[in-house]
């Protein structure tokens, strides 16, 4: 009995490590399996499964948005993955030759940055002076 009861344990145990793999048999199950395979893999590599499902599957959706499907349906793209672990689709998916994604620059920093340089130049200065002596003529008329 004591044999029984951990054989099951280890079963159970076996199981419970497995990799999550890709159901495309609904959206809903999509959702959920990629969701579930995201959780094991590094933020880029989260970028990249992200990036694969989109290219996968843009080219579907567009016909399916173009013939007046307002609820595009992934799983026809995406049914030659069915049972595949994330590192599986990544190995064989053009994102995996990918560099990792850079996070957004600063624009605003970069603004402020080319403002304050364009301010200390002269021809910043000339240009102000120009335009100061332009509404000093219209003020006078």
């Amino acid at each position: 009995m004591k044999r029984f009861a951990f054989s099951l344990v280890l079963l159970l145990l076996a199981g419970c490590a497995r990799e999550a793999t890709l159901d495309t048999t609904s959206m809903e199950t999509v959702g959920k399996s990629i969701g579930a395979m995201g959780k094991r893999l590094s933020e880029d590599d989260q970028k990249k499964l992200a990036m694969d499902v989109t290219l996968k599957s843009i080219g579907s959706v567009m016909a399916q948005a173009n013939s007046g499907n307002s609820k595009p349906d992934l799983t026809p793209a995406l049914k030659d993955w069915h049972g595949l672990t994330a590192k599986e689709i990544l190995a064989k998916s053009p994102a995996a030759a990918m560099p990792a994604m850079p996070d957004l620059p600063d624009f605003k920093a970069q603004e402020e940055a080319t403002q304050k340089s364009l301010e200390q130049s002269e021809w910043w200065k000339d240009m102000q002076k120009r335009k100061a002596e332009r509404e000093a003529k219209q003020a006078e008329k």
